[in-house]
C-alpha cells in the first residue's frame, strides 16, 4: 500500500510536491536524510529493482502491482529528467537506472541519443517502516 511520509527539506527553496498518497514528485532522488520515516531503500521485488525510468508514475504501478496488493508500506519519489538539461553526451543509460518502464520506444541504450524522447521520469519506489 502506498502511503505518506514525513520529510523535511533542507538547504533549498525547490519544493518536494505530494502528488496523490505516498507519490512525491522532487528535484532530486536521493533525499532519504530529509525523510524521517524509518526506511529501506531497497525493497525487494520479483525480479525488478526497486528504481527505474518511466513516463509516468501510473507505469510504476501498473508494473509494480504488489505496491497497492499487500500491507507493505510503500512511497515513491519522482524526478524529471530534461535531455535540454543534461550536460553530457552519453547520459541515463536505461540498464544502469534499472531498466525503462514507459511506452516510448527506446532505441538507444541512453536517453540522452534518444531521438523523439525528450522527457523522462526516474523513479525510486522505499519502504517505510513506521
Amino acid at each position: 500500500m502506498l502511503v505518506n511520509i514525513e520529510y523535511e527539506i533542507k538547504q533549498t527553496e525547490k519544493e518536494t510536491i505530494n502528488l496523490t498518497t505516498g507519490i512525491y514528485k522532487h528535484y532530486y532522488l536521493d533525499f532519504d536524510n530529509e525523510i524521517k520515516n524509518s526506511i529501506n531503500r531497497n525493497p525487494i521485488f520479483e525480479g525488478k529493482k526497486a528504481y527505474g525510468l518511466c513516463d509516468n508514475y501510473q507505469q510504476v504501478l501498473n508494473n509494480f502491482k504488489e505496491i497497492e496488493s499487500n500491507d507493505t508500506k510503500y512511497f515513491i519519489l519522482l524526478k524529471e529528467i530534461k535531455k535540454s538539461d543534461l550536460k553530457k553526451e552519453k547520459e541515463y543509460k536505461y540498464s544502469s537506472w534499472g531498466g525503462y518502464y514507459g511506452d516510448f520506444n527506446i532505441k538507444e541504450k541512453f536517453f540522452s541519443l534518444e531521438k523523439g524522447l525528450d522527457i523522462i521520469t526516474a523513479f525510486h519506489i522505499m519502504e517505510s517502516h513506521s
